[in-house]
């Protein structure tokens, strides 16, 4: 009696058409890496956009509970990559966001927001809700849209400050 060794292992087809899907999947995904990278610094730059009006909220709280201060925090736009967050009485620099390689834009001719000064401790369901600068020409506005754009390739992204006090990041085709 004859036994057949039976082969083990793939042949040589079977490891080239794997080789090939192989390689075909890594130039898919190393084509987008550059694209990955801005986008994502890009979007990082809006949330830290978003990050620094929150913090004008927060300051806006913090002035009043506990202490006998009532000032309002004011937040300014007029610089085109920065943004600085001020103490209204006095015009003090509280802290001030530098947007390097961007450019901000903001809607509705608005200037800047201020926070009043509230003791949000006493109070409840507050929304921290801001004011829109100039409030002649911003009184109307439901939001205000905040516009990051790369100066490398004019990507952009949106930060959207709501009359009640929400603040949210998204894409700049949203209303």
């Amino acid at each position: 009696m004859s036994f057949k060794k039976s082969q083990q292992g793939f042949s040589l087809l079977e490891l080239m058409v794997v080789i090939t899907i192989f390689l075909i999947i890594t130039a898919v995904v190393m084509a987008d890496i550059p694209n990955f990278g801005r986008k994502g610094a890009l979007d990082l730059t809006a949330q830290e956009v978003a990050g620094c009006i929150r913090a004008a909220q927060v300051y806006g709280t913090a002035e009043k509970v506990g202490t006998t201060i009532n000032d309002s925090i004011g937040v300014d736009f007029s610089e085109n990559n920065k943004i600085v967050i001020y103490r209204i009485s006095g015009n003090e620099e509280i802290e001030a966001c530098n947007l390097e390689g961007y450019s901000l834009s903001v809607s509705g001719g608005v200037t800047g927001l201020t926070f009043p000064s509230t003791d949000y401790t006493k109070m409840l369901n507050s929304n921290l809700e801001p004011t829109f600068l100039p409030e002649s020409e911003a009184s109307s506005l439901n939001h205000v849209k905040i516009t990051v754009t790369s100066l490398r390739n004019n990507e952009q992204r949106c930060v959207y400050v709501f009359a009640s006090g929400q603040i949210t990041v998204g894409s700049c085709d949203e209303n």
